[in-house]
């Protein structure tokens, strides 16, 4: 009914933050999974995507003795190719970047420096993100006085997406900085102070001297 409908809709646009960083991993050459304790699962990657993760399989004792265990059985299989459009957005990102950093540049190197320095600035944003929209189950039990725990993430792990941040901002952010700051020289401009004194004549832009009468 439409209270359900309601409910679930949501809930979805509370998860969309999360469900949009666990996006951006993937888009870039890295994988989304389950990592922690003694865990290391890759669930979505830019190559591989999820065929059936509701089909359980059975585990446990062939005995019969303990309970059987029903697992969940992942199957991948190669990523469908209008899944691929996702990678628009860290691009598109990357090089807008860079555009943006380099303006007040004085020349070609000095955008393309700015553009790399705001991939740096990017990188560290996105591992921050990555970090607080990942989900993260912990377990803790006790047993005869012994307490012991651990914990699950569901998401990318910070490091390896930092290091995708940095390889795509860096490059990237170069890049839309040096198509936009085509047309600036490769050398900064002299200050109009300096030009005067570097001038043999002394005047502005060095003129023709005049003869002594």
């Amino acid at each position: 009914g439409p209270g359900q409908a309601a409910l679930r809709l949501a809930h979805h646009v509370l998860v969309l933050p999360n469900q949009s960083v666990l996006v951006l991993a993937p888009a870039m050459g890295g994988c989304d999974g389950l990592y922690g304790s003694g865990v290391s699962i890759d669930v979505l990657c830019t190559t591989r995507f999820p065929a059936d993760l509701s089909a359980p399989v059975a585990g446990g004792d062939p005995r019969g003795v303990l309970p059987t265990l029903m697992l969940p059985r992942l199957e991948t299989r190669p990523t469908p190719a209008p899944y691929y459009l996702f990678v628009l957005v860290p691009l598109s990102s990357v090089l807008i970047g860079g555009w943006a950093a380099a303006r007040g540049a004085r020349s070609r190197p000095e955008a393309i420096a700015a553009g790399a320095a705001a991939g740096v600035a990017f990188a560290g944003a996105l591992a921050l993100t990555a970090h607080l929209g990942a989900l993260r189950l912990s377990v803790s039990a006790g047993l005869g006085g012994i307490a012991s725990g651990g914990g699950v993430l569901l998401g990318t792990e910070p490091p390896r997406v930092l290091a995708l941040g940095l390889a795509w901002g860096v490059v990237g952010g170069g890049l839309g900085a040096a198509l936009a700051a085509r047309a600036l020289p490769t050398v900064p401009p002299l200050p109009s102070g300096e030009e005067e004194a570097r001038s043999p004549f002394g005047g502005p832009g060095g003129g023709t001297p005049q003869r002594d009468r």
